[in-house]
This record gives structure tokens, sequence and C-alpha cells, in this order.
């Protein structure tokens, strides 16, 4: 008896141990191709500063570029308090990361989107991106209203 537990379990090792496969279905394009990684870069400074770069075979792109902000030197308030980035107990500097990505989209069409990040929040940029309709109360004189 202990002979075949010890067999089924060296076969189930046999099986279950053996290394998966790197490629995942979402790496296969519907006709067939795999896409490859063609450039990968990565630079850390150490310092907070870094850029990284990655491009594959099917015209996928992407990098990012990172650096941190020196802290704002305090500002005294009218009311005696300070300000700036010295009120952060950790008196550190803001990360600031800009970054791009493109892609064909299955339609053929190359989505393409830039970005910054930083104190202020993610804020992308791409003409594949929905905006929002013209206020029509609005009271700026140069918006034409229909």
């Amino acid at each position: 008896m202990l002979f075949q537990i010890v067999v089924v379990g060296l076969l189930m090792t046999g099986t279950y141990g053996r290394p998966q496969e790197f490629q995942s279905r979402s790496q296969i394009k519907p006709n067939g191709t795999v896409a490859t990684i063609v450039k990968n870069t990565f630079v850390d400074n150490g310092d907070g500063n870094f850029h990284w770069e990655v491009e594959t075979s099917d015209g996928f792109k992407a990098e990012q570029s990172g650096h941190t902000e020196p802290p704002s030197p305090n500002v005294a308030t009218s009311n005696g308090n300070s300000t700036g980035s010295n009120d952060n107990p950790n008196n550190g500097g803001s990360e600031v990361i800009k970054g791009s990505y493109s892609y064909t989209a299955p339609n053929g069409q190359v989505i393409s989107l830039s970005y910054l990040a930083d104190k202020n929040g993610f804020q992308p940029i791409g003409s594949h991106i929905p905006t929002s309709p013209p206020n029509p109360f609005s009271t700026n004189p140069t918006q034409q209203h229909g």
C-alpha cells in the first residue's frame, strides 16, 4: 500500500511539478502569431531617477521615466504656520513620473496614450480618451453655443 502511495505521489509530482508554459493565450494573436519582446531596458540610478522601455514584435511600445522633486521650502503664513512639503513627517519631495504607451487595436487603429503622474494626480493624454461635452451654462465668451 505504501508503495502505491509513493508511486501515485511521484506521478503527480511529475505531472504538476513540471515547468509551466510561459506562453499564455493573451500572447497568441488571432492569426496564430506570438508577440516577442524586441526591446527591454531598465535603468535605476538608485537616487529616485529611473527609466524603462519595452517594445514587442506586434508594435506594442511603452516607456516610463521618473524622478523625485526636491521638497518645497517652508513658507510662513499669516497665522504663523508653515506650508510646503517640509510639513510632511518624511520631509521628502514628490515623485514625478512621465510615460507613454501605444498599441494597435483589433480594428487597426493605433492607440497612443501619454501621461504625467505627480502631486496633482494622474493626468492621461490621448485622442481616444472621451471628453465631457461643453458646459451650456459656461460664461466663457469664446465658447460657441449651438
